[in-house]
């Protein structure tokens, strides 16, 4: 029984060491990617193109997002808030947990990317991609 959990334990010692081949071994400060170009200061735009592939980069800016169809809320739409002056949020909805609430995975939320619930009601706009 020992020597299955050793194999294991050493195949996950040697994808670990392997990991900053496979991801790149870029600090998060200097996120780059050959098809996005560089991050950002404010790249939750830039990580819903990362995730949709889209590469026009007018979409790093957030509410550049609403000139796609707008769609109710459901897994996979792109939900949009304005803070004003220009500037906004985007977040991907992993999951409706509520009327007025989801699970959305977004970039430069709280300075990292994540999932949690939002207020989808005070949105701009849930669109299709």
């Amino acid at each position: 029984m020992l020597r299955p959990v050793a194999a294991a334990l050493l195949l996950c010692a040697a994808l670990l060491a392997a990991l900053p081949a496979i991801i790149g071994d870029r600090p998060w400060g200097e996120a780059f990617s050959a098809s996005l170009g560089p991050r950002p200061a404010a790249w939750c735009g830039w990580e819903m193109r990362r995730i949709t592939g889209r590469l026009d980069p007018a979409l790093n800016r957030a509410l550049a997002w609403l000139r796609f169809p707008r769609a109710a809320p459901a897994p996979g739409r792109i939900v949009v808030w304005n803070w004003g002056r220009g500037r906004g949020h985007v977040g991907r909805i992993v999951r409706v947990t509520g009327r007025c609430t989801a699970l959305v995975y977004s970039g430069n939320d709280g300075g990292r990317a994540r999932t949690r619930e939002h207020n989808i009601c005070n949105a701009v706009a849930i669109v299709r991609v």
